[in-house]
């Protein structure tokens, strides 16, 4: 069964980067393995443009299952080892995905392909082709015997998960249109979102579509490290 990861928000990910680069005192790098083993995401350089992640070359935090199942296993970016984001200046690498790339074209310029939104019956196809069965986040549980977690997993978490996903699946991936109002959860759900462990299907309708896509949240627990 394939998982996805699910990023962590902003700023834990700014968290991550001061972390790494901080000075070599057994203390500093104690806590920025705390960090990097809590944290969903890790540091990595692209091995090529990536739309609405960074330009080749660049080195940005993207979630660990996006590297893990998209950008590695098809050599669109490689893993920078904690001791070698040491020696690289922070100005050089951005906390997070670079969501502006690539800029918007000067005045007066045409763009080479016109961008025309999917239809629906294919983005329901294309979705079911790279859309993973189920997608992951980890949360802490408000005691260690209960199967509620603190806050909640709601379908814009969803949302925002499908959309990474997607960026990191080609280009034309890329152009799927997903917003939290298409999403809901399966079952006896009166709200959007869950507050508990375990698995949790939900389906993503898109007008004009015959069929939905279905896929399924899954919450594990947030261990602690100290």
């Amino acid at each position: 069964m394939s998982l996805f990861t699910a990023p962590t928000c902003r700023s834990c990910l700014a968290r991550l980067a001061a972390a790494a680069a901080a000075g070599p005192t057994q203390q500093i790098r104690t806590k920025s393995t705390k960090l990097n083993k809590s944290s969903g995401s890790l540091m990595v350089r692209l091995l090529i443009d990536i739309p609405k992640v960074g330009r080749k070359g660049a080195i940005v935090s993207v979630a660990r299952g996006m590297m893990r199942n998209f950008l590695y296993p098809r050599a669109k970016a490689e893993y920078i080892t904690a001791a070698a984001l040491k020696h690289i200046p922070p100005e050089e690498y951005n906390p997070v995905p670079d969501i502006s790339f690539p800029p918007d074209l000067e005045e007066g310029s045409t763009p080479a392909v016109s961008l025309n939104l999917l239809k629906p019956a294919h983005t329901v196809s294309l979705l079911e082709s790279f859309l993973p069965e189920s997608i992951l986040f980890t949360r802490p549980t408000i005691t260690p015997t209960e199967p509620t977690i603190h806050g909640s997993i709601s379908t814009a978490d969803i949302c925002s998960a499908v959309r990474a996903i997607a960026n990191a699946s080609g280009e034309e991936a890329s152009r799927v249109a997903v917003n939290p109002d298409m999403i809901s959860f399966l079952g006896n759900f009166e709200s959007d979102k869950v507050k508990t462990l375990g698995e949790h299907p939900f389906e993503i309708r898109f007008k004009g579509a015959v069929k939905p896509v279905v896929r399924k949240v899954v919450i594990t627990q947030q261990i602690s490290l100290e």
